[in-house]
C-alpha cells in the first residue's frame, strides 16, 4: 500500500528512469552543450563587436551598409545558437536530476535543439545563398 503505482501518480508528471551510468552520462551532455553553448555565446559576441565596429567605423553606400547588417545578422546567429544550446543542456540536466516532469524537460531541450539545427542549416546555406546572388 506505501509503494506508489503509475496509476497512483499525479496527472502531467513523467519521469523516464534511468540508471547512475545513464544519469552520469546525462550530466556530462548537459556539461558539454552548456560549455560549446558558452563558447558560440562568447566568440560570437566577439564576431559581433568587430562586425559593429566595421559597421560604424566604415563609410559605405547604402548597398553595402545593407550587406554590413546581413553580415553582422550572420555572425550574430552563433550567439542565439549558443545561449540555445545552453538551455537545452540545463534541461538535459534536470532530467537527470529531478524526479518528476522529466518528459517536459526532454520536450523543452529537444524544442531548442529543433531551432538550433535550423540555425545550423541557416549558416551553413548562407555562403551557397551568397554566391547564387
Amino acid at each position: 500500500m506505501g509503494v506508489m503505482d503509475d496509476a497512483d501518480e499525479p496527472a502531467g508528471v513523467a519521469r523516464v528512469e534511468f540508471d547512475e551510468a545513464e544519469e552520469r552520462g546525462l550530466v556530462r551532455l548537459a556539461g558539454a552543450m552548456g560549455l560549446v553553448g558558452l563558447l558560440q555565446v562568447l566568440l560570437g559576441g566577439i564576431g559581433v563587436v568587430l562586425a559593429l565596429l566595421v559597421l560604424v567605423m566604415a563609410r559605405h553606400p547604402l548597398e553595402l551598409v545593407i550587406v554590413s547588417v546581413l553580415g553582422l545578422v550572420y555572425v550574430g546567429l552563433p550567439v542565439w545558437q549558443g545561449m540555445l544550446l545552453r538551455e537545452a543542456g540545463e534541461a538535459i540536466g534536470k532530467v537527470a536530476g529531478s524526479d518528476e516532469d522529466d518528459q517536459e524537460y526532454l520536450a523543452s531541450a529537444f524544442r531548442r535543439l529543433r531551432v538550433v539545427f535550423v540555425v545550423e542549416l541557416v549558416l551553413a546555406l548562407w555562403p551557397l545563398v551568397r554566391k547564387l546572388l
